[in-house]
């Protein structure tokens, strides 16, 4: 049997570090907000005109563009938010010089709608949190078990916000409703690793009343802890495939879930059970 429970402080220090870069890179640098948190316009234009001349054409009609990249004749857009009327108008000068010029595609968000979407997404991680904390409270008939997978399930989640800020602002990775969809699936991972663990952890005290705690706790551990890497290892071999051959498009996604995966297999053994023990020691004073 493994001591990990006397290693606790050490595992913590790992982490303080961790969620501090983080939380220094968000303050810092921040994120780079798609279009569904800020508004605006997304646009995918198939045209000869130069560069030059079509941020001509779109200053002309009032449309600041953010991002612009150009791949064989065809560019790809942010811009502030455009009306039918400006995009028509803007279509319309280009094909004065190219009359070939095409919108492939586009996707314009109005600010209230990405205010509203943003309420939302925060009104979704609340309500995850409190019925994860009520669910195991229940369960397990104790709320230190359920104080101690939100705390790890909190800590795998700024971990992986602090990451995409580093990303965001290295790589150019956007801040989206993929991304929350990821910190939210990342939740689930991570109580889901922590209950496994916790249950040993009831089994073992409740059958042997007088034995102690730490004992107890470091002998699920040795338990399930190869259960839970092999687990876990065949997730983030899957996602590091993907990672590196699958398309583009939902390759910042399969990123997220990579390092919320990640955090979720270190939080559980190294997060949520010494937290435990360590309320349980308060609780028992």
């Amino acid at each position: 049997m493994i001591d990990f429970i006397r290693y606790k402080f050490f595992y913590f220090g790992i982490s303080a570090v961790v969620i501090a870069v983080g939380i220094y890179s968000i303050i810092v640098w921040g994120y780079n907000y798609s279009i569904e948190f800020t508004g605006g316009a997304k646009l995918s234009i198939k045209t000869k005109v130069d560069e030059t001349n079509l941020r001509t054409v779109f200053n002309n009609n009032n449309a600041k563009i953010r991002k612009l990249k150009v791949n064989n004749n065809q560019y790809q857009l942010e811009t502030d938010y455009l009306t039918d009327q400006q995009l028509n108008n803007i279509t319309t000068e280009l094909k004065k010089t190219d009359k070939d010029t095409a919108v492939i595609s586009s996707e314009i968000i109005e600010a209230s709608f990405s205010t509203e979407l943003k309420n939302k997404m925060i009104i979704a991680s609340v309500l995850a949190i409190l019925v994860i904390l009520l669910y195991i409270a229940v369960s397990f008939k104790s709320f230190l078990f359920a104080v101690s997978a939100v705390i790890a399930a909190l800590h795998d989640s700024i971990i992986l916000l602090g990451s995409y800020s580093f990303l965001s602002r290295f790589f150019g990775f956007e801040f989206d409703s993929l991304f929350l969809t990821a910190v939210l699936t990342t939740l689930s991972f991570s109580v889901h690793d922590t209950i496994v663990v916790f249950d040993k952890i009831r089994e073992y005290h409740s059958l042997r009343t007088s034995e102690n705690l730490e004992h107890a706790v470091n002998k699920a551990l040795t338990e399930t802890m190869v259960r839970s890497l092999n687990n876990s290892m065949t997730i983030i071999f899957v996602l590091t495939s993907l990672t590196i051959f699958g398309g583009s498009t939902i390759k910042h996604f399969i990123v997220a879930l990579l390092i919320g995966t990640i955090s979720g297999t270190y939080s559980s053994p190294f997060i949520a059970t010494p937290v435990f023990v360590l309320l349980s020691k308060i609780k028992n004073r």
